[in-house]
Formats: C-alpha cells, sequence, structure tokens
C-alpha cells in the first residue's frame, strides 16, 4: 500500500504527507493524526 501511495506523492512539499497517513494508520491505534506541515498548509488557504 505505501507503494502505491507514492506514486501520487512524488513530487512537491507534500511528498511525504501521504506516506505519514497510511503509517498512522497502519499503527496509530485509533489515535488522532496530528501533522505541522498539514496544519500549516490548511492555515495558508
Amino acid at each position: 500500500m505505501k507503494e502505491l501511495a507514492k506514486m501520487f506523492s512524488f513530487f512537491g512539499q507534500y511528498k511525504t504527507l501521504i506516506e505519514d497517513l497510511i503509517e498512522h494508520f497502519r499503527y496509530g491505534n485509533g489515535s488522532n493524526f496530528h501533522s505541522q506541515q498539514l496544519n500549516l498548509s490548511f492555515m495558508k488557504k
């Protein structure tokens, strides 16, 4: 799954965000997802 996700995030400043989300879904055990990068991009728009 992680390798497939790289097809959608192969360039740009957000290329690691999808990988971080997948890692969280796999190992987060139901905890909330937090990403400073995601928060900053949301505030810019």
